[in-house]
């Protein structure tokens, strides 16, 4: 973190917007990245980017420095939307006969193709559901590191710990979920 993003948070916190805007322009890239890699669909990524803008600057008086830094608390706000995101697909897909419109099959809808693509890709379907069994620092750890494309250093920088906490969080996660893909049965 630098002096000018703690500087930059804590005008906002006074309410300079525009102090907002260049700290969480700091962070853009990583989390167009971060859920880009999570959603694969450029409006969506788009979305969930923009509303964690929003909700952090509705937040901005809660932030605290407790060892993270701003971004790691703008992941944590783009994870549960990500999260919550996916949720509410599963709450869709689950609509009693009853409330079915019977659909022309020739034309499918943007949630259809999506939903298609979710369920189609069943060891991605598989990898999401084996990373629930994981404490939230090991998935926080694998998320970043192989998700989010950072070095051991910058996972350790950006969870504010150390370099040897990052190498066994990563360690144990993969053990971890190895054991739960086998006792689903998908290879690892």
């Amino acid at each position: 973190m630098s002096i000018d993003t703690r500087a930059l948070v804590e005008a906002a916190q006074q309410g300079d917007r525009d102090a907002f805007g260049h700290a969480f322009q700091q962070y853009h890239a990583y989390l167009c990245g971060f859920a880009w890699k999570r959603t694969q669909d450029r409006f969506l990524t788009e979305d969930l980017v923009q509303e964690t803008a929003l909700r952090a600057w509705r937040r901005i008086d809660s932030f605290t420095w407790q060892g993270r830094d701003f971004g790691a608390w703008l992941t944590v706000i783009l994870r549960n939307l990500i999260t919550d995101h996916y949720k509410s697909i599963r709450v869709r897909m689950e609509v009693s006969t009853a409330e079915m419109v019977d659909l022309d099959r020739n034309q499918l809808s943007p949630e259809d193709v999506a939903l298609d693509r979710l369920i189609t890709d069943e060891r991605n379907l598989a990898v999401r559901r084996a990373m629930s069994a994981l404490t939230e620092h090991q998935r926080q750890a694998l998320l970043l590191q192989y998700w989010g494309d950072m070095t051991g250093d910058e996972v350790a920088a950006r969870l504010g710990i150390r370099i040897g906490a990052v190498k066994t969080l990563g360690w144990r996660a993969r053990q971890s979920l190895g054991q739960v893909l086998a006792r689903q049965g998908v290879p690892a």
